[in-house]
């Protein structure tokens, strides 16, 4: 894979030597605010903190000023500029460095699976010693299991395990939605209906989605009941109470 990095320290470094002899120290990292690009430089501003490069240099105003005449070289090397959609000089002097979708892709269809998650472990620890809770499938109890609760599962993964190879200590949750208001309302309403032991056994011989149907039937007339009877409402309460204290 491309070290672009390198590639923008190398021609950051040849911009600089334009202007002076001094050897610029400065950095290039990638922003945790994805506002200001992939990577940024400080290049312009080092620069312009070596007095003696400033002064042999005094055609610009500003740090900013250099910042743009650095840009203004940088975009016009066609060879560097094709992994990059732009280059931007911002206030007070940094450059920001947005990558191409294209070069992204590219970079993407390289390495897949483990490949992937091996080259992001070797490169890449940012994340080392933080601790990151990630939520993801969430199946709704009143509901089929969908495709889309098989999206969440897909990225919700994905999304870990890059975090576990970039140093993070993961920890993976999944909220069954088996507790809360909504659970109390479908029980209030099922203990409501009259023939109770015949509905309940009669719905065990039906299919998954027939019986999520149900429970969201009951869940519906809860809901109903709970916003139009005050004895209802207290009752439901009361239940969901019972329901957290496991009584």
């Amino acid at each position: 894979m491309t070290d672009v990095k390198a590639e923008i320290i190398s021609i950051l470094r040849q911009s600089l030597a334009e202007f002076t002899k001094e050897e610029i120290n400065f950095l290039v990292e990638e922003p945790e605010n994805e506002n200001f690009g992939d990577y940024f430089s400080n290049a312009a501003l080092a620069f312009w903190a070596n007095k003696e490069s400033r002064i042999k240099n005094q055609k610009w105003k500003s740090p900013l000023e250099l910042a743009q005449k650095i840009v203004n070289s940088i975009i016009h090397d066609s060879k560097f500029m094709i992994h990059f959609d732009r280059v931007e000089a911002v206030k007070p002097g940094f450059i920001n460095f947005y990558l191409s979708q294209e070069y992204l892709i590219a970079q993407l269809s390289l390495v897949s699976g483990k490949t992937l998650l091996r080259y992001v472990h070797e490169t890449e620890r940012s994340f080392a010693g933080r601790r990151i809770m990630v939520e993801f499938t969430d199946p709704n109890p009143f509901k089929e299991f969908h495709i889309g609760h098989l999206y969440s599962n897909t990225v919700g993964e994905s999304v870990s395990r890059l975090l576990e190879a970039m140093g993070a200590n993961v920890k993976r949750a999944n909220y069954q939605g088996d507790v809360g208001m909504h659970i109390a309302k479908s029980l209030y309403a099922i203990f409501q209906i009259s023939n109770l032991k015949s509905q309940i056994s009669n719905l065990e011989k039906k299919s998954a989605k027939e019986r999520a149907e149900f429970l969201g039937q009951c869940y519906a007339t809860g809901a109903k009941d709970y916003e139009d009877s005050e004895k209802a409402k207290r009752e439901i309460e009361q239940l969901n109470k019972k329901i957290y204290d496991k009584d």
